[in-house]
């Protein structure tokens, strides 16, 4: 139960906490009744937890999980920090870096989850033009993502 409390945290708690923080910030905003005008589907999906989940069920979950919660919460500002500061300074080589990492990692992790084989000593393929990401973004943006040979 301690375990899987804390994959909760990480998987539940902190997305919908992410979500609300982020949507109270803008709504703190001076700039709220510009921006609620112009909002789009991925500030939908990420504030999706306000619309279908109440207040209370969320505030419960955070509260009952708060340890685990905190750990996540601090990773996550952490690699945050790490984000902002990239960004800030312009470095482009961390900021690729991490996002081709992030988005190979995905790929292989939503490869995994589609074809339910979770098992580390036979990870799925992740060539030729087949996969997800290839689909999603189409071969050549998912072919220099992944860091393969582009030259036409």
């Amino acid at each position: 139960p301690v375990e899987f409390d804390g994959l909760i945290a990480a998987t539940e708690g902190l997305p919908a906490l992410i979500g609300v923080a982020y949507f109270y910030t803008l709504l703190k905003s001076e700039a709220w009744g510009d921006l609620q005008r112009v909002t789009n589907p991925a500030f939908g999906m990420l504030t999706r937890h306000l619309f279908d989940t109440h207040p209370d069920d969320l505030r419960d979950q955070w509260l009952q999980n708060k340890d685990n919660l905190v750990r996540y919460t601090d990773a996550f500002i952490a690699m945050l920090r790490q984000f902002r500061n990239s960004i800030a300074e312009g470095n482009l080589d961390a900021i690729e870096a991490a996002t081709i990492d992030a988005a190979q990692e995905y790929e292989a992790w939503i490869n995994r989850r589609h074809n339910d084989e979770w098992d580390d000593d036979n990870p799925p393929a992740l060539d030729g033009g087949s996969t997800l990401l290839s689909g999603l973004l189409g071969g050549k943006l998912a072919d220099r993502l992944l860091g393969r040979n582009t030259d036409d």
